[in-house]
Formats: structure tokens, C-alpha cells, sequence
């Protein structure tokens, strides 16, 4: 291993090579093969696209926050209902405790990708229009024991908080601040992994 070293581990196991640059020839951003001159001019190409893809990621980003908020905060609401009273868990099946956080204006956050679950109620599988049982679990599944205390709802008021500013400041972000925030971020790592 210390001879590898000494002679570079990337030519040691062949990590790198040199490539020509008389006869560039790639896919553009539109899928076509072009010519290109220089290095240059294949990173010009390549910024153009990769800042529509950090505004595409900047907005998925946001709609990512923006339910995890809402989520947060119907269940800081949901917690408050069942301290005080307002909604009953115990001695109630299954699917009345769905109904009535759908009455009570409670958002469905549906699981992706999986087939929904039945409900103990003549084997309907939806509680309203298209909104299935399981798309309310992530309030009833909340542990009975440490969840119902009001230091959760702090914690979670906390937790809803900080993602508030981050929607905030992500928010404020362009595409080309985010993409130099990474590559700073990239750059710290390296300058790690080189000392």
C-alpha cells in the first residue's frame, strides 16, 4: 500500500487518464451529438442546464418543506385535540377515528407507492372521495405513552419553526446561489479528504 501511495494511488489503479481534446464529440442538453472545441465550451453548455435543474430542485425543495409543515402542524393540532378532549382515540374502531379527522379538517397525507389498507368497515378500503384510511396513520400511529405531553407540542412547534426559516431562506435562494453554496460545501470536503 505505502508503494501505491508513493507512485499516487489514482495512476496506481488507473483512476485517471488523459484524454485528447482535438476530436470532442458529445451529447448536448438536447440529446444530439455536437462538436465541441474546447473544454470550455462543453462546460457552458453543461451550466446552462444544470442551473434549470437547480431551480427544478429549489422547487421541489420548497413543495417538500411545505408538507412537512403542514404535517407538523396538523399533528401539533391533533395532540392539543386529544389532551384536551376533542378527539377520542380509545374505544373507537379504526375507521370512525379516520372519519373524524376528516370532518375536523385534518390533511390526508397519502403513502406513496403502496396499496392502501382496509378498513374494518365492511372492507372499504377509502374513507371519503379517494382518501384512503392509511393516509391519516401518520397521526394515529403516534406513540400513546410520550407523544400526548405538552413538551412534545413544543418540540414540534420547534421543529415546525425551523423549517419555517429554512422555507424562508431557500425562498431567497436563486438557482446560482444554491449551486455555489454546494460547490463551497464540495470544496470544504475536499480540502478534509486531501489533509
Amino acid at each position: 500500500m505505502s508503494v501505491a501511495k508513493q507512485e499516487g494511488l489514482e495512476k496506481k489503479f488507473k483512476l485517471s487518464t488523459t484524454i485528447g481534446t482535438t476530436n470532442m464529440r458529445l451529447f448536448d442538453s438536447d440529446g444530439k451529438i455536437r462538436k465541441y472545441d474546447t473544454p470550455e465550451d462543453i462546460l457552458k453548455d453543461f451550466f446552462k442546464l444544470r442551473l434549470q435543474f437547480y431551480g427544478r430542485r429549489e422547487a421541489v425543495m420548497l413543495q417538500n418543506i411545505g408538507e412537512e409543515l403542514l404535517m407538523l402542524k396538523n399533528k401539533v393540532r391533533f395532540i392539543l385535540a386529544v389532551i384536551s378532549g376533542d378527539i377520542k382515540l380509545f374505544k373507537r374502531n379504526r375507521a370512525e377515528r379516520f372519519l373524524e379527522l376528516k370532518q375536523k379538517g385534518y390533511e390526508p397525507f397519502p403513502k406513496r407507492n403502496i396499496t392502501p389498507d382496509p378498513v374494518a368497515v365492511g372492507g372499504a378500503t377509502e374513507v371519503d372521495e379517494g382518501i384512503h384510511a392509511s393516509d391519516y396513520e401518520y397521526l394515529i400511529a403516534m406513540a400513546v405513552g410520550g407523544t400526548f405531553t405538552p413538551e412534545k407540542v413544543q418540540e414540534l412547534i420547534a421543529q415546525q419553526k425551523k423549517l419555517e426559516d429554512e422555507a424562508e431562506s431557500l425562498g431567497k435562494a436563486t438557482p446560482k446561489t444554491l449551486w455555489l453554496r454546494d460547490l463551497d460545501a464540495l470544496e470544504k470536503e475536499l480540502d478534509v479528504i486531501k489533509q
